[in-house]
C-alpha cells in the first residue's frame, strides 16, 4: 500500500488500514444480510431512512429516492402475484402447459404480460 504521497506506507500503517478494511467488509456484510446489491438492498429490507450524504454522492433527492422505493415494494408484490397466478395455471393443467398456453390463459382472464412473465 502507499500513502496519499505515494510513498510506500509504514508497516503500522499497513496493518492498520488492512485491519480497518476487513472491519468494514465484515460490516457491509452484516448489514446486507449476507448478500445483496449494494446500500439500497439492505434499506429496502429493513425501511431505515436514507443518509442526505449517500443522495448527494447519487445525485439523486430524497423524495425521488423514497418514490421509487415505493415503486419497487409496489412492483416486486405484483411479481410475486403474478408469480403464483402462473403456478396455479400451471398446476392447474397438471404440468403440462408450457410457456405459451400459460401466456394464452393469462392474457385469456385480463392480463398484459409478455412471454416472460413481465408486465407489459
Amino acid at each position: 500500500m502507499r500513502d496519499a504521497d505515494d510513498r510506500p506506507a509504514a508497516s503500522g500503517e499497513l496493518q492498520d488500514t488492512e485491519t480497518e478494511l476487513v472491519r468494514l467488509r465484515t460490516e457491509n456484510t452484516r448489514r446486507q444480510g449476507g448478500k445483496g446489491n449494494g446500500i439500497t438492498s439492505g434499506i429496502l429490507r429493513r425501511r431505515q431512512p436514507i443518509s442526505p450524504g449517500i443522495c448527494r454522492v447519487r445525485e439523486v433527492s430524497h423524495s425521488g429516492y423514497y418514490r421509487w422505493i415505493t415503486s419497487a415494494q409496489a412492483r416486486a408484490a405484483a411479481e410475486d402475484a403474478l408469480v403464483e397466478e402462473i403456478r396455479a395455471v400451471h398446476a392447474g393443467h397438471r404440468g403440462n402447459y408450457g410457456a405459451l398456453r400459460v401466456h394464452a390463459e393469462l392474457r385469456g382472464v385480463g392480463h398484459t404480460i409478455n412471454r416472460n412473465g413481465s408486465p407489459g
